[in-house]
Formats: structure tokens, sequence, C-alpha cells
């Protein structure tokens, strides 16, 4: 099997695309199925403690019929749209005075797509794969089945919502004061 995939850094919203070639013509073995996943693989250590934790993500996935046994020139794109991976967000978050406050619809946005991974923390990382696995109707006993897993870097994007912010209309005019910009009211 040799997959190419177009890139592996991602904003949310992007389509992960990978040109799949398999060669079964030395196989006895239909195979059956090839398919694509992204996976997210997490790994904590808190003091003698270690927890992993491997999963696929709902909605990115997609699935072809595979080579028939002999078949040479098997060749597909596959494609995952990284849109269709959404979150439940909460709507509000407890305030230290033990109070429910509103999260902003910016925290809303972030929360409910697909997140950037973490590599370099100290006790915790997070980090996405782009795979392509082959399942065979039968035994491949004496050998593993072809594969292919590519790191994934997801970028993260704001809400398109939040542009367009205009500045008051009651003589509002920022002065430079340093490296920030004050509102001044004229």
């Amino acid at each position: 099997m040799k997959t190419v995939f177009e890139k592996n850094v991602f904003m949310p919203h992007e389509l992960l695309r990978a040109q799949v070639n398999v060669d079964n013509s030395d196989c006895k073995l239909d195979c059956v199925e090839v398919e694509m996943d992204i996976y997210l693989d997490m790994k904590m250590n808190i003091g003698h403690h270690h927890y992993s934790h491997k999963e696929s993500l709902k909605g990115a996935h997609d699935k072809k019929k595979g080579p028939k046994a002999g078949e040479k020139d098997w060749q597909k794109e596959m494609v995952v749209d990284l849109s269709h991976i959404k979150y439940d967000a909460i709507k509000d978050k407890k305030a230290k005075d033990g109070t429910r406050r509103p999260m902003s619809l910016d925290d809303q946005f972030m929360m409910s797509q697909l997140q950037p991974a973490t590599r370099h923390a100290k006790h915790f990382s997070a980090r996405y794969y782009s795979s392509v696995e082959t399942k065979f109707d039968g035994c491949t006993c004496c050998n593993e089945t072809p594969d292919a897993k590519v790191p994934m870097t997801i970028v993260p994007v704001v809400n398109p919502n939040s542009f367009g912010f205009a500045p008051p209309s009651n003589g509002w005019a920022p002065y430079v004061f340093g490296t920030k910009i004050y509102p001044h009211i004229a």
C-alpha cells in the first residue's frame, strides 16, 4: 500500500485528502475495505499514574471497497471533512462565587470544533493522526495488514461572527500609548 496525504496541517473546517494505492496482486485474499479515520491519542502522567486513551473521532471517516485478490492497480482518493467533527460546547460556567456565568460566543465557538493538539506539555499530550487501514477477507496470520499513519497539526480558527466591530459613533478617537490602544472620548 502506498498512501500520499495532501498535507498534514489543517484548520478545523478543511478537507483531509489522501491518494491511496493498493497492490493486491500477490495476495490470495480480497481486501474488503480501505478505511480512513482521524484518531486522537491522549496521554496523562500525574505522579506515578499514567493514563493513555486513543479514539477515532466521530464524523471523521471515509470507507471504500478494497481490491479483489490478484488486483494490481487499485487507486482511490479518500476524503474526510473536518468540519463534521463537532462537540457540545457548554453554555455557562461556574464562577468563583458559585453562580453560573454565560460563556462568550467566541469561547463556545472554539470549544465546539476540532481543537489544536498539545504535544509539549509536561504532564499531558493530545495528538491527532490521520490513518488509512486495510481489512482483508480472511486470516493474514503471517503478516500485519498494510496501513499508514501520519501526525496532524490543527491550527485554531476564530469565530467569523466576531469580525466587523465598529467604533462608537459618539466621538471615539483612539490614540497610541506605548504598544496598546486606549479609547479617548472627545
